[in-house]
Parts: C-alpha cells; structure tokens; sequence
C-alpha cells in the first residue's frame, strides 16, 4: 500500500528508518494539513513558502543532521 503525506505512518515510518527522536526533527513543507500531521506525531513544523524563506534560513543556520537519502521510498 502506498501512503503519503499527511498519512502519520509514514513519519513513524522515517523515524524507524532512521532512528530519529520526533522531537528532534523539524519539519518543512508548504501544506498546514501535513505540517498538522508531523505535529501530531512530535515533530516541531514550518510552513515554508517563497516568501518566507528567510525566516527558514534562520531555523537552519545551526544546520541538519540528517536527510533520506530516496524520499520516495518511504
């Protein structure tokens, strides 16, 4: 079966994959419905958009541990 965003397993799905805490992980995207989802699961969210893309440049200046290698497989 094949699931995506704002489906909660497969967040659960990337913290197992990659042994992650959720309250350690930050989660961007431009839906409030998804950010809603990885909120739920514990994630902290941002709602990016073009033009807001200052302010997610400022979340980042610490920078990131870690990124899925293939989204897709998810």
């Amino acid at each position: 079966m094949i699931r995506k965003k704002p489906d909660e397993k497969i967040y659960a799905r990337l913290f197992d994959m990659f042994s992650l805490n959720p309250e350690e992980c930050f989660f961007v995207d431009d839906t409030e419905e998804n950010i809603a989802a990885g909120r739920r699961c514990g994630m902290d969210g941002f709602d990016f958009s073009m033009e807001r893309f200052g302010e997610l440049e400022q979340e980042f200046k610490g920078g990131c541990d870690a990124f899925p290698p293939d989204p897709t497989a998810l």
